[in-house]
C-alpha cells in the first residue's frame, strides 16, 4: 500500500469515530512480554477468568487468526461523556451508559468502505473487538497509538485511557508507524485512588480485588474472603457495575482529552437503571430493557449479587 493510500485509509477511519489509528505488523510477540503474562496468570492474579490462560499460541502470534495476515491495525475509540446525567446511578461504570460497544465499533467500522484499500472481511481482513485472544494493549503500542499505563490501560495521548480499543487483522501489507514510547509518569494516582490495592506499581492488576472484575466478570456468590472484604468495602458497596476510579484520577483524561468526547448516545434502559428497580424487575423486563447494553453482560443475578452486598 503507497504512503497516500496509507493516510486515507487512516483518515477514514478516523472519520468513523476513532480518536487513534495506527499500524503495525502482524509478528509473533516477544518472548518477554509472554513471559510477563504468564506470570501474572501464574501467581492467579487473572481470577475467575480462566479463559486468559487458554490460547496462548494464537495471543502470541496474531497471523493464526487469519491466513495470510501481514498487517494489525489498531483503533482506539472515546468513551468519554461530556456529562454525565445526574440522575445515574454513580455505581455504574460511565463506559456502561453508553450501548454495547463492541456490536456498535464493528458497525461503525464496517460502514467506513475500507473494502476499497483492505478487500473482502473475513477473507482479507477480520474486525476485532474482545472477540478474538489478541494482545490489545501490546499490539496498540506497537501500533504507536499509546503507552501502557501504570492502571494497565493504554493511554492514548490525544484521548486519555477512556477509550475502547479494537484491531483489524489484514492481508494488506501496510508500512508500519513508529512504536509508542514513554511512560505515564509516577505521579500514582491511580494505585491511590484503587479502594482495595488492585492494582500493582509495574501496571498489573490482582484482579481478585478489583471492582470491576468483581462486578461484572465473576460468576456466582462472593465465596473469596478477599472477594468478601473488598465488595463489602465503602466503596464496594456503591458498585452496581464496573469502577471508574483509578480513570477519574488519572490526569492524562483531564489535561490531555478535554476536547475527545464521544459522540454515542446514552442507552435509556441503563440511565434508568436504579437499585430498587434492580430488586424488583422480572428478569424478561431486564433483558428487554438492557437491550444493546453492555450491562447485560453480569445478568440480572449479578447486578443481584452486587447490590446486595450494600444490605450486609
Amino acid at each position: 500500500m503507497i504512503a497516500a493510500d496509507k493516510e486515507l485509509l487512516r483518515a477514514t477511519l478516523k472519520s468513523c469515530g476513532a480518536a487513534a489509528v495506527g499500524f503495525a505488523p502482524a509478528d509473533c510477540e516477544p518472548e518477554e512480554y509472554s513471559n510477563l503474562r504468564k506470570q501474572w496468570i501464574d501467581s492467579g492474579y487473572n481470577a475467575g477468568m480462566d479463559y486468559m490462560a487458554r490460547n496462548e499460541e494464537l495471543r502470541q502470534d496474531p497471523r493464526m487468526l487469519l491466513e495470510g495476515t501481514k498487517t494489525i491495525i489498531s483503533l482506539a475509540f472515546p468513551y468519554r461523556l461530556q456529562e454525565r446525567p445526574a440522575e445515574v446511578d454513580s455505581g455504574i461504570a460511565s463506559y456502561a451508559l453508553l450501548y454495547d460497544y463492541h456490536d456498535r465499533i464493528r458497525s461503525r467500522i464496517r460502514q467506513a468502505g475500507i473494502e476499497r484499500w483492505l478487500g473482502e472481511e473475513h477473507i482479507d481482513w477480520r474486525i476485532c473487538v474482545d472477540s478474538a485472544p489478541m494482545a490489545e494493549r501490546y499490539r496498540a503500542r506497537e501500533a504507536g497509538i499509546g503507552y501502557i499505563g501504570r492502571n494497565g490501560m493504554l493511554i492514548v495521548p490525544e484521548a486519555g485511557s477512556e477509550v475502547f480499543l479494537a484491531e483489524i487483522i489484514t492481508t494488506t501489507e501496510i508500512e508500519p508507524d513508529t512504536p509508542a514510547s514513554g511512560d505515564c509518569g509516577n505521579c500514582g494516582a491511580c494505585l491511590k485512588a484503587c479502594p482495595a490495592g488492585a492494582l500493582h506499581p509495574d501496571g498489573t492488576i490482582d484482579c481478585n480485588r478489583c471492582i470491576s472484575y468483581l462486578t461484572i466478570e465473576h460468576r456466582g456468590p462472593w465465596v473469596n474472603d478477599v472477594h468478601k472484604s473488598v465488595m463489602q468495602s465503602a466503596e464496594g458497596i456503591k458498585s452496581i457495575y464496573g469502577c471508574d476510579r483509578c480513570v477519574a484520577a488519572c490526569p492524562h483524561n483531564r489535561l490531555n482529552a478535554t476536547e475527545i468526547f464521544t459522540d454515542e448516545p446514552i442507552h435509556p434502559g441503563v440511565a434508568s437503571l436504579t437499585r430498587e428497580k434492580i430488586r424488583e424487575i422480572s428478569e424478561p423486563e431486564f433483558n428487554k430493557l438492557m437491550k444493546g447494553s453492555a450491562m447485560k453482560r453480569a445478568k440480572l443475578q449479578g447486578l443481584l449479587r452486587n447490590i446486595d452486598a450494600s444490605d450486609k
